[in-house]
């Protein structure tokens, strides 16, 4: 499984990001671009993984990988650009009013 990168915000050096990432990626000037920006998924090169994560995070990153047989997660929890997993008999729309409880959390509490 090719390692997924995928980053959160890009802290105080966008421009660096996007190089990082061209470096990581294989990508060029736009698609890195836009990865840095949407927070999208793209693919890592395994060779090139530790060094430029560990790089992304020194200029403020915050990132999550995916793949070769480990998951690190952000360094803060930011709210995930994919659409939420849906459970069997349950629609996106019902998963999405348990969030928006009164005491703020994530957990659902109508029980």
């Amino acid at each position: 499984m090719t390692p997924q990168v995928r980053i959160h915000s890009w802290g105080r050096a966008k421009i660096r990001a996007i190089t990082l990432v061209r470096e990581l990626s294989g990508y060029g000037l736009a698609q890195a671009k836009e990865a840095v920006e949407s927070g999208a998924w793209f693919p890592a090169r395994s060779s090139a993984l530790e060094r430029c994560c560990d790089q992304l995070r020194e200029i403020g990153c915050e990132i999550e990988v995916e793949g070769q047989g480990r998951a690190a997660s952000a360094e803060v929890g930011e709210p995930s650009n994919s659409p939420p997993a849906v459970t069997p008999g349950r629609s996106a729309s019902d998963m999405a009013a348990d969030d928006d409880d009164d005491d703020g959390d994530d957990d659902d509490d109508d029980f």
